[in-house]
C-alpha cells in the first residue's frame, strides 16, 4: 500500500484510472469503398489520444523489456474488442479492478528482474565504482526510456529519483531501491499507455499535429510486432534516421522479417477470422464424443501453421488464404480430415481441393463458427456476411422463438438444415434468414467440429447455398469450395479486408462516412496482405493526429 500511495504522488494514479483513450467514431457499417473514377480523398487522422496496452501487448512488452515470459496479463480482466481487435483505443482504459492487477504484476516483474541481476537494468553500471547516482541515471537513460518508448522528461527523472531516495531513506539498499523504481515505472501511465500526442508544445488551434519520431516508431513497432521498438528501430530514431516515409518503409521491411512480426500478423488473422477462440472451444459430448481439448489445441496449431504458410511461405494473398488446399495435421487432425499420416508432430499435407479449399474449410474455423450441438449454419452465415464481406445481416425482430434444439425428440429425424428451414418458415423469420441461411447452408457438408459428412440422421446432406447482398458475386453455389472461389475473386471481400486492416492498424473503427479507397489503390485479392499495412505506414494519416472538437 505504501508503494500504491507513492505511485499516486509520482505519476498521479487518478490518471491511471481515467486516462482512457478517446472514443472512436460511430461503429455503423459503411458501404464498401467503390470504383469511383475520382481520386480518393485523404484519410482522416485519428484524434490525439493515449492507447492502453492490450493484454497481449503487455505480455510482449514485459518479455522484450525484462526478458520475462511469464505472461502476467493472462490473469488480467479480459479486454474489450471495440474495434474488433485487441488494440482498440476506445475501450482500453484502466478500470479500478485492473489497478490491483497491474500492481501485483509490477511487483512480481520487478522482483524477478532484480533477482536475475541488475546489470541489464542499469546498463552494466558498476555500483561499487560509479556510485548509486550514476547507476540510477543509467537506468533512467536506458531501461526507463525504453519502458516509456521515449526519453524521460526532466520532471519524470526527478520524480523517479525521489522514489529511489525515499526507499534508501527508509532503510532499503540499492537493489531494493531499484526494485521500487521498477514497480513505479511498470505502473505508470507512460508505460501502460502508448502516447499519440505530438510535441508537448502542440496547441489545440493547430487542428492537426505530427507525432514525434519516437511516437511514430512506437506506432510502427506495435502495428507490425505487437511490442515496443527493438534496438534497431530505437537506434534509428536516436540517430535521426527515422523521419521520412522512406525511413518508415525501410524499418517496416526489416521488422516484417522478424519472428515477432509473424506472431503479430498471425494474431491479426486469428482476430479477424475469430479463430483465436479455439483455446476455449467446447462441444456437447453427446453429439461430438471425439471432441476434446487436445483436438481443439490441434485445430489452433494447424491454423497457426496455415496462416504462416500463406503469409510468409506463399503468396501472402487473400486468394491463397481462401483457396489453398495446404493443410497441417497431427494424428488427431489426420483422423478428422481422413488423410494418411499424422503422429505427434505436425506434417504438411495436401487436402482434397474439391472439399478443403482455404480457411472456410479448416476444422478450427468451422468448429469455432458452429454451435455446441450442431453445425450452426446461422452463426456461420452471420459471421461470413458480417466479418468477411462487411454486410451485416438485418437485426432480428424481438421475441423470436428459438429453433428446435438438436437434442429435441422432434429433431431426431431431421437434418440441421431441415430444423432451421422449419424454424424460418414463418414470415417473421424468413425475411432475415433468407440472406443468412443462404450462406450458412452452403457449409453443411461439415459438422460442428469440421468433419466431412454426407448424411445426417439418415438423410443426405444438402450443401446448396445462395449469396445475396454482394451484387457482384450473388447467386447459387454448392459447397464451401465454390463459395471460397467466388469470395476470393470478389472486390467485396477485398474491400472488407481493407477495412479490417485499417481498424487493426489505427486501433479504431473508421469515422462515419470515411472513404477508404486510398488503401485499395492497386490492391487486389492477389496482393500481399501486408501491403495495405505498408500503404498505411507511408500515408500521412499514420503520423498525424487531430485535436478532438470540444462539445459545447
Amino acid at each position: 500500500m505504501r508503494l500504491h500511495r507513492l505511485l499516486g504522488k509520482v505519476f498521479g494514479l487518478g490518471a491511471l484510472l481515467l486516462l482512457g483513450a478517446s472514443c472512436s467514431s460511430d461503429p455503423q457499417a459503411l458501404p464498401p469503398p467503390g470504383g469511383d473514377s475520382l481520386p480518393p480523398p485523404p484519410l482522416t487522422p485519428a484524434i490525439r489520444r493515449v492507447r492502453r496496452l492490450s493484454s497481449r501487448e503487455y505480455n510482449n512488452v514485459v518479455r522484450d523489456l525484462l526478458g520475462d515470459a511469464s505472461r502476467p496479463a493472462a490473469r488480467f480482466i479480459k479486454d474489450s474488442y471495440q474495434n474488433g481487435y485487441d488494440n482498440g483505443s476506445a475501450e482500453l482504459a484502466v478500470q479500478s479492478d485492473q489497478v490491483v492487477d497491474y500492481e501485483g504484476a509490477a511487483e512480481a516483474l520487478a522482483r524477478g528482474a532484480v533477482a536475475r541481476g541488475l546489470g541489464p537494468l542499469i546498463a552494466d553500471c558498476e555500483v561499487a565504482q560509479q556510485g548509486h547516482d550514476a547507476c540510477l541515471q543509467a537506468l533512467l537513460d536506458t531501461f526507463a526510456a525504453r519502458a516509456f518508448r521515449r526519453p524521460l522528461t526532466a520532471t519524470e527523472q526527478q520524480r523517479l529519483r525521489a522514489v529511489f531516495q525515499a526507499e534508501l531513506a527508509a532503510g532499503g539498499d540499492f537493489p531494493r531501491a531499484i526494485k521500487t523504481v521498477l514497480e513505479v515505472i511498470l505502473q505508470s501511465p507512460q508505460f501502460l499507455y502508448r502516447e499519440e500526442l505530438g510535441p508537448s508544445q502542440a496547441a489545440a488551434g493547430e487542428g492537426t499535429v505530427q507525432l514525434t519520431d519516437y511516437e511514430v516508431a512506437t506506432e510502427l513497432s506495435f502495428l507490425l510486432t505487437g511490442s515496443l521498438p527493438d534496438s534497431g528501430l530505437w537506434t534509428a530514431v536516436a540517430e535521426g534516421r527515422f523521419k521520412t516515409s522512406a525511413d518508415y518503409r525501410r524499418e517496416a521491411a526489416r521488422l516484417l522479417a522478424t519472428p515477432a512480426a509473424r506472431a503479430n500478423l498471425r494474431a491479426f488473422l486469428h482476430q479477424w477470422l475469430a479463430t483465436d477462440r479455439t483455446a476455449t472451444l467446447s462441444k456437447d459430448s453427446s453429439f461430438y464424443p471425439d471432441f476434446n481439448q487436445g483436438l481443439a489445441d490441434s485445430m489452433g496449431q494447424e491454423l497457426d501453421r496455415f496462416y504462416d504458410q500463406v503469409m510468409w511461405d506463399g503468396s501472402g494473398s487473400l486468394r491463397e488464404l481462401f483457396t489453398s488446399n495446404q493443410g497441417f495435421v497431427d494424428d488427431r487432425l489426420a483422423r478428422l480430415y481422413g488423410v494418411p499420416g499424422g503422429g505427434a508432430e505436425f506434417q504438411s499435407v495436401a487436402l482434397d481441393p474439391a472439399l478443403r479449399k482455404g480457411i472456410l474449410s479448416r476444422a478450427g474455423f468451422l468448429a469455432v463458427h458452429a454451435a455446441t450441438d450442431s453445425s450452426g449454419p446461422i452463426s456461420r452465415g452471420v459471421f461470413i456476411l458480417q466479418a468477411l464481406l462487411c454486410l451485416p445481416p438485418p437485426q432480428p425482430p424481438a421475441n423470436v422463438p428459438p429453433a428446435l434444439p438438436a437434442g429435441d425428440p422432434g429433431a431426431k429425424d431431421l437434418t440441421t438444415r431441415q430444423r432451421f428451414e422449419k424454424h424460418v418458415s414463418s414470415p417473421v423469420c424468413a425475411a432475415c434468414h433468407k440472406q443468412i441461411d443462404g450462406v450458412g447452408f452452403g457449409l453443411e457438408q461439415f459438422d460442428g467440429i469440421g468433419a466431412l459428412r454426407t448424411t445426417e440422421n439418415g438423410h443426405p446432406i444438402d450443401s446448396r447455398g445462395t449469396l445475396l447482398g454482394t451484387g457482384e458475386i450473388d447467386g447459387d453455389y454448392t459447397g464451401a469450395g465454390e463459395l471460397a472461389t467466388r469470395m476470393a475473386q470478389s472486390r467485396t471481400l477485398t474491400d472488407c479486408y481493407l477495412r479490417n486492416a485499417y481498424r487493426f492498424a489505427l486501433g479504431q473503427i473508421e469515422p462515419s462516412g470515411e472513404d477508404l479507397r486510398a488503401l485499395g489503390v492497386g490492391f487486389s485479392s492477389d496482393s500481399r496482405l501486408s501491403e495495405v499495412l505498408l500503404t498505411l505506414i507511408a500515408d500521412p494519416v499514420f503520423k498525424s493526429r487531430r485535436f478532438e472538437a470540444v462539445k459545447p
